[in-house]
């Protein structure tokens, strides 16, 4: 064997070393179960949080608008029974409102449902004034 073809095995086998080294960090990494358990529940606390902020965000302007929906109500009213009647209309936005923060600190996806459902009674309310 010629020195130029002992070297040229010497740095295929150093290759093959660093191959192998490579293959065996990549199954090492698989097999760590408890380092992947944290990176994703790194990962599912990251979404939980943005989903949470997002929720927050939409809740506070659910709020802002009831509010201002029910202010407009009120101003709205011409005569004193629709005068009262909105003015109780907009107390009880007033305090649903502060119950929607509190609940969305607690339970952001429940928040979502309520400011719906708190905005198409006020829109019936709303309409049936209308007529």
């Amino acid at each position: 064997m010629s020195p130029s073809e002992k070297k040229a095995l010497a740095a295929d086998i150093e290759e093959a070393r660093e191959e192998l080294a490579d293959t065996v960090d990549a199954l090492v990494a698989k097999t760590d179960v408890k380092k992947r358990v944290g990176d994703k529940a790194d990962e599912v606390k990251a979404t939980v949080a943005a989903k949470a902020a997002e929720t927050k965000d939409k809740v506070a302007h659910a709020r802002d608008t009831v509010v201002a929906k029910a202010a407009e109500a009120k101003e709205k009213a011409t005569d004193g029974t629709a005068a009262d009647q909105a003015a109780a209309i907009a107390d009880q936005a007033k305090v649903a409102a502060g119950e929607l923060t509190v609940v969305a600190k607690r339970n952001p996806a429940q928040v979502a449902g309520i400011a719906a459902l708190v905005a198409v009674i006020i829109a019936l309310i709303l309409r049936s004034r209308s007529r």
